[in-house]
C-alpha cells in the first residue's frame, strides 16, 4: 500500500502522499506507475485516497459530482462523500465478493479542508475506511494527525510536535524525509511526493522528488 500522512496544527493542515500505484497482470506480476491521489473538491477542500485501486475511480467520480453541486460546502461535502462511497462500495461488494485478495480491497478516503460549520475554525479532516469487500464504510477516530497505513516511528515524532508551536516547514520536512526513506525500502512507495498545504487561504500543492542521498 502507498502512504498518506496528514497533520493539523494551528497553521492549517499538511497532507502528504506519494505517487506510486500498482496493477497486477494475470500472472500476479506487479506493474508500477505514477498517479496523483489528490482530488480537489473546491478551493478550500481536497479529497485523497490510498489502498485499493478502485478508490481512485470513486474519487474521480465524486469529484465530478461535487463539480455539479457548486454550492456544496462544509459538512455537506463530507456527508455527500460518505453516502456516495458507502453506496459504491456496497454495490462493489455484491459484484466482487470473494473474487479478490482481501488485502487488495482495503481502501481509505480522506477529506481535508473547510469541512466544519465553525466560521472561526473552519478547517478539519475526516477519514473513511473499508478494510475488505464486506466491511461497511466507517469513519475512523483520529487525533490531530493520521498515517495510513500506520507508521509508529513517524507517529511518535508527530505526536511530540506541539500544534500551537510547530510550523508548516517542520511537519513537511519530517514527512518528506520519511517518504524518501520508505521509497528506498519498499516498492509500494515512490516519488514524486505531493506536499499539500490546506489553509483558510486555500490549497497549495508542491512536488518533491527523491533527495540525492536517498537515490539508488
Amino acid at each position: 500500500m502507498s502512504q498518506l500522512i496528514l497533520y493539523q496544527g494551528d497553521f492549517g493542515i499538511v497532507l502528504v502522499t506519494d505517487s506510486r500505484a500498482v496493477q497486477f497482470n494475470h500472472s500476479g506480476d506487479p506493474h508500477y506507475f505514477t498517479l496523483s491521489k489528490l482530488y480537489p473538491l473546491n478551493p478550500m477542500t481536497v479529497l485523497a485516497t490510498v489502498g485499493a485501486g478502485y478508490g481512485q475511480q470513486l474519487c474521480a467520480a465524486f469529484q465530478e459530482r461535487i463539480r455539479r453541486l457548486p454550492r456544496a460546502r462544509g459538512e455537506d461535502v463530507t456527508e455527500l462523500a460518505f453516502h456516495f462511497f458507502e453506496e459504491e462500495l456496497r454495490s462493489r461488494a455484491v459484484q466482487d465478493n470473494e473474487q479478490e485478495d482481501p488485502e487488495l480491497q482495503r481502501v481509505y478516503f480522506v477529506i481535508a479542508g473547510a469541512i466544519t460549520e465553525n466560521t472561526q475554525a473552519p478547517l478539519g479532516f475526516v477519514v473513511y475506511a473499508s478494510d475488505h469487500a464486506t466491511d461497511p464504510l466507517h469513519p475512523l477516530a483520529t487525533g490531530h494527525f493520521v498515517c495510513i497505513p500506520r507508521q509508529l516511528s513517524l507517529e511518535t515524532r508527530l505526536q511530540q510536535l506541539a500544534v500551537d508551536q510547530t510550523s508548516w516547514d517542520q511537519v513537511e520536512e519530517y514527512c518528506t524525509r520519511f517518504l524518501q526513506r520508505m521509497a528506498v525500502a519498499t516498492d509500494d512507495i515512490g516519488p514524486p511526493f505531493l506536499i499539500t498545504r490546506v489553509s483558510t487561504d486555500g490549497i497549495k500543492t508542491r512536488v518533491v522528488e527523491m533527495g540525492p542521498e536517498e537515490k539508488v
